[in-house]
């Protein structure tokens, strides 16, 4: 039991002080401060970082559904099986059980383009992701980001979600537009990457659930534009 509360803990990150972090937030933006006003409880989970980078890695071509069918085919073709037929569910496939997978293989199958390098040096210790915990968050991104095919946002992402970087402020193109269209004046810009550096810089520590709060307001809108119940 007591391991158990321990794993819920940490995966639902309840040892972050939400109440310092939503005030951080409703410091910075008066539109975000309503919006934490009205639906506090936005946490942001500490995902498994080498399951978190894998998934990234395979999410550009591809939808939220799309990644979560990968991922699923990802743990059949080369994970575990965890029940005793060998049928349902199946272990996400270790660092050393992909890095010995053909890399045109994981290419064919649209786990992501370079999947296997970095299976491999996390595989061989080249790659500690625990080591990118404890980095500064500047030196960690450009780690990840020495691999062919990680770029900003899947660092930004992978660093967010799974490895404590609080700093860190994931900008795809849907949020992009969504940043701008809702007159965040100090996010007043087109170029993702600008925008991922503006928004870095304006809330710094808070940045992470800034942008997870901005992406709720533009969640909640298109939400309501598309009718969707």
């Amino acid at each position: 039991e007591d391991r158990v509360e321990n794993m819920l803990r940490q995966y639902l990150r309840l040892d972050d002080n939400i109440q310092e972090l939503y005030r951080d937030i409703s410091g910075k933006d008066p539109k975000l401060r309503e919006l934490v006003r009205k639906h506090s409880g936005l946490r942001i989970l500490r995902q498994e970082p080498w399951e978190c980078l894998v998934a990234y890695c395979c999410s550009a071509p591809n939808s939220v559904s799309g990644i979560s069918r990968l991922v699923e085919k990802l743990a059949k073709s080369y994970g575990e099986p965890l029940g005793t037929a060998g049928e349902g569910a199946h272990t996400f496939p270790s660092p050393s059980a992909l890095s010995k997978v053909d890399e045109f293989e994981l290419r064919r199958e649209g786990f992501g383009l370079h999947s296997a390098r970095v299976a491999q040096d996390v595989a061989n210790g080249d790659l500690d992701l625990e080591q990118l915990r404890v980095m500064p968050y500047q030196e960690a991104k450009m780690r990840l980001m020495a691999y062919k095919g990680i770029k900003d946002k899947v660092a930004n992402c992978v660093l967010l979600f799974s490895l404590d970087k609080n700093e860190a402020f994931p900008v795809d193109r849907n949020i992009g537009r969504a940043l701008v269209k809702f007159s965040f004046n100090y996010l007043s810009e087109t170029e993702l990457k600008t925008l991922e550096k503006r928004g870095h810089e304006h809330f710094g520590q808070c940045a992470g659930y800034a942008g997870r709060s901005c992406f709720m307001k533009s969640g909640l809108i298109l939400i309501h534009r598309r009718n969707i119940p």
